[in-house]
């Protein structure tokens, strides 16, 4: 048997064999970040049957939850269950990461290079726009936040752009 949670392998034993044909073997494991009540998530398990009849059974258990069989009508194989399922969905959004190797240089007395590479987390989307701020160096000025949207095709990963003054 193999079990991930989320992204995470929690279990490999997928080459044990239980040599009572009548036996069954039992595995344990804990997820590296507690479960959300309400949330789905996803679950994977890969087992095979080389003899006998493959049975597996999956238990929960938690600070709050006695050792308890996860009853099949909890667990989904396909969107069609989630999506007529008496849960409620509630997606939790994530925010992408910043940048990677940002880089400002002086390009001309006009004008300023950055250059970057794409976040390790994008948040689940391809970033397609990115906020850059900067502050007035003039007299009387300082402190007053300039703000520039740039937008990309999100075919872009990392990239370098120009930015003048004009």
């Amino acid at each position: 048997i193999r079990l991930w949670i989320g992204l995470d392998c929690l279990i490999d034993q997928y080459e044990t064999n239980v040599e009572d044909p009548s036996g069954y073997a039992t595995y344990s494991a804990a997820t590296k970040e507690p479960l959300v009540a309400g949330r789905l998530t996803p679950i994977k398990i890969e087992y095979m049957e080389n003899r006998g009849v493959a049975l597996l059974r999956l238990f929960w258990e938690s600070l709050s939850q006695s050792y308890d069989l996860i009853d099949s009508n909890h667990l989904y194989h396909s969107a069609e269950h989630i999506k007529d399922s008496p849960f409620v969905v509630s997606p939790i959004p994530i925010e992408p990461e910043e940048p990677l190797s940002c880089n400002l240089t002086i390009h001309d007395w006009d004008a300023l290079l950055l250059t970057w590479r794409d976040p390790t987390d994008d948040g689940g989307e391809d970033v397609t726009k990115y906020l850059v701020e900067w502050w007035n160096n003039e007299e009387g000025a300082y402190g007053t936040t300039e703000l520039q949207m740039l937008r990309f095709k999100t075919t872009i990963n990392g990239g370098s752009f120009l930015i003048g003054v004009g």
